[in-house]
């Protein structure tokens, strides 16, 4: 879908869609980063993050992988990205989840927290967050990012 380039890093970041990912298709994606083995601690973290099990079936309905890799090609990460409001549901929701998720990696938070404070009671299905995404590095590094788009500013 997309490729982007930093040329500080001297880093690639090849973006993909998915319709549908099934639990066991998780250790083919990891496989270009080796990361294989780490299969059951990813399912496990994102059974925590969702709070409902994975185990035998869908992750998610159109979801976006995509791979971080040096000018050589070396595979370096891997990150999937969910609606977060598939995952989580309302902005009130996502925000007191991602929050949560972020304080429990030992994050401060309270930027974020700062920052989506006008979020805190929005309990609609159309949200301000975008995507969630979690990020497995070849180093043991797991880590997750939002994206969240600034609320329309009131006439």
């Amino acid at each position: 879908r997309m490729i982007a380039y930093s040329p500080t890093a001297r880093q690639y970041e090849v973006y993909y869609h998915l319709d549908a990912l099934e639990s066991y298709q998780l250790p083919r994606l990891l496989a270009p980063c080796g990361l294989e083995s780490r299969t059951e601690e990813l399912l496990d973290y994102l059974v925590e993050a969702y709070g409902r099990s994975f185990r035998a079936g869908q992750l998610g309905k159109s979801v976006g992988v995509s791979y971080t890799a040096r000018a050589s090609g070396e595979a370096r990460s891997v990150t999937l990205f969910f609606f977060a409001g598939a995952f989580w549901g309302s902005d009130a929701r996502i925000r007191q989840e991602f929050g949560r998720l972020s304080r429990a990696m030992g994050w401060d938070d309270s930027r974020y927290q700062r920052l989506t404070a006008e979020l805190a009671t929005c309990q609609t299905w159309k949200t301000f967050h975008g995507i969630f995404g979690v990020t497995l590095g070849r180093g043991g590094h797991l880590s997750i990012s939002a994206g969240v788009r600034p609320p329309e500013a009131a006439p």
